[in-house]
């Protein structure tokens, strides 16, 4: 039986050879065909407090504004603003919707017909494919028009693309068609997510470094990229009036090291400090201020579209400078309390959690008419697909098989499979795709949410590509 599987593998690796467009074409209807029960069970599309906000500006009912990437917000709208008038909201969503699940498929596909042509087996693609297609939470955010799904594609997208241009720089770099596509997806990594920014930039000088021998064509297919997420969306924010985002959504850490003293010491401020606090938080005491911290997300502190919070309005906004002395004199006073607080904003992510170990991108449908007053009364009636799907996507509540759910299960996969990328003397691939891997984590890490899945997306992605290459021997190809 086993020279028996052995043969057909190597028949079928023969065939996916000599056919690699059918090959990855198989591939893409099998994700797609696994998508599409997801798409039919939360028609038109599972809706956050985030898509709600983008859905809003692309419809004209809220003014444009930079909270979320105005080039998310724009990748969205390219289907749903001119289909809205035609078919409806619903429809409009549920459209682009599916045209998400066609492309985010087509991403995997290619990843996995790269995976092919770097030599390793079809076992190993097989078992990759069955983890994409049959993960609950990967179907759940496939079928989510959101920002974080558009993020997290794009990010593997170049992840592959960073791959092939450390296995051969020369070609790759001469090749237009790749160069295209690398600043493609390099300028979506850059405005799709705000700390996409932080993470293009890093890598950029990375590469500029490693490849100094091709320094030119690295210079032109990193900086195209890096004007267009910059030069080119100012331009674009001026020509829609868009309002500007309030860098306090870059201050999660320092917010929550104030809030945890004022809840744990709040007796114990001098007076210029607590005139700091009663001018941050719109006058509220240390004792006021503590009771509203929450260890585990700075939103209460900060707040987030339809919730202000308790900070005062604009207050750290061109006054980074008063608020960075003051954090610290608290810190001086009290850093015991700042590193606990620091801890106790990020230990999800390595110390998987119950209460964590589901997708917390699902939180409302379009039935909910009272976050979504436009769509008019809907009521949500149960379907047999999704009585069938209900147990799959509820599996994270089960010990053991529930693990994968959580963001710190993955945390470990990727760093184990950067270990072992080290041990094998890949130096160089560690290096360009380990890079801006840890400066996405390390923006996740400082964000608003603990062990948030969502959040980490993008690199659960990527590990199942990393780790088939770290762990498993290639197969001989013409090129090794």
């Amino acid at each position: 039986m086993r020279r028996v599987t052995k043969q057909w593998f190597n028949r079928a690796e023969v065939w996916a050879t000599r056919n690699p467009a059918l090959a990855t074409l198989g591939a893409w209807v099998v994700l797609v065909l696994a998508r599409l029960p997801y798409w039919w069970w939360l028609f038109p599309s599972p809706i956050t407090s985030d898509n709600y906000y983008q859905i809003s500006q692309v419809i004209g009912r809220i003014p444009w504004w930079d909270h979320h990437p105005v080039g998310s917000t724009l990748a969205m709208g390219a289907t749903i603003a001119p289909l809205y008038p035609l078919i409806g909201l619903a429809g409009a969503i549920a459209i682009t919707s599916l045209l998400q699940v066609a492309v985010t498929s087509a991403i995997v596909a290619y990843a996995l017909r790269r995976m092919f042509t770097w030599g390793l087996r079809l076992p190993v693609l097989l078992s990759v494919l069955g983890l994409y297609a049959l993960f609950p939470p990967f179907s759940e955010a496939v079928v989510t028009v959101y920002k974080d799904t558009q993020f997290g594609f794009a990010f593997l997208l170049w992840i592959v693309l960073l791959i092939d241009l450390t296995r051969a720089p020369a070609a790759c770099l001469g090749n237009w068609r790749w160069v295209a596509a690398f600043m493609l997806t390099m300028a979506a990594v850059a405005l799709f997510r705000h700390n996409g920014s932080y993470v293009t930039f890093a890598t950029a000088i990375v590469l500029l470094i490693v490849y100094r021998a091709h320094w030119r064509r690295v210079l032109v297919a990193v900086l195209v990229p890096l004007l267009v997420a910059t030069v080119g969306m100012r331009i674009v924010n001026n020509v829609l009036g868009t309002a500007p985002g309030s860098v306090v959504e870059a201050l999660s850490v320092p917010l929550q090291q104030i809030g945890r003293t004022a809840r744990d010491h709040p007796t114990s401020f001098t007076g210029p400090q607590l005139g700091f606090i009663a001018e941050l938080f719109d006058g509220r005491t240390p004792a006021e201020v503590g009771q509203v911290y929450y260890p585990n997300s700075s939103d209460p502190l900060k707040g987030f579209p339809g919730n202000p919070g308790i900070i005062t309005p604009g207050v750290v906004d061109g006054n980074l400078l008063w608020f960075a002395r003051g954090w610290l004199d608290l810190g001086l006073s009290h850093p015991g309390t700042y590193l606990a607080a620091f801890a106790e904003n990020y230990y999800r992510y390595f110390i998987p959690h119950r209460q964590q170990a589901f997708l917390p991108m699902v939180l409302r449908t379009f039935d909910d008419a009272t976050m979504l007053p436009f769509l008019g009364d809907r009521t949500f009636t149960p379907t047999p697909l999704g009585t069938l799907l209900t147990p799959m996507v509820r599996l994270y509540r089960v010990p053991v098989l529930g693990l994968p759910w959580a963001a710190a299960v993955w945390t470990w996969l990727c760093i184990v499979a950067f270990i072992a990328l080290i041990r094998a003397r890949r130096h160089r691939l560690a290096l360009v795709v380990g890079v801006p891997i840890l400066v996405l984590f390390l923006t996740i890490l400082a964000g608003p949410l603990n062990g948030s899945f969502r959040y980490l997306l993008p690199i659960i992605l990527t590990t199942p590509i990393l780790y088939p290459l770290a762990t498993f021997n290639p197969r001989p190809t013409r090129t090794s």
